[in-house]
């Protein structure tokens, strides 16, 4: 709950959006490098209602993002009161 706090609060860092989009960006390349992967990105997206457009312009929408965006997003959408939490505990520990 603290961490998601701390997102809706402070967003990532730049140096965190910095680094996921230079993950995204070699995802990409490296998927042109396989025709399987290059297909299953396209059926995966198109199976969930995404147009051909919205696929070719998914690399410029994940540049645009900023920290603002994320920290809106998280406002909107985590609701820290219906979280869940649990506690993992060996067999016959109680």
């Amino acid at each position: 709950d603290a961490q998601l706090a701390e997102l809706i609060e402070t967003g990532p860092t730049q140096e965190e959006l910095d680094r996921i989009k230079r993950v995204l960006r070699a995802e990409r390349v490296f998927a042109q490098d396989s025709v399987n992967s290059l297909a299953r990105r396209y059926g995966a997206a198109l199976s969930m209602g995404f147009s051909l457009d919205d696929i070719r312009e998914w690399p410029e929408v994940v540049e645009s993002v900023t920290i603002d965006d994320i920290k809106a997003a998280a406002a909107a959408h985590i609701d820290l009161n219906a979280s869940v939490s649990g506690i993992l505990r060996r067999e016959g520990e109680s």
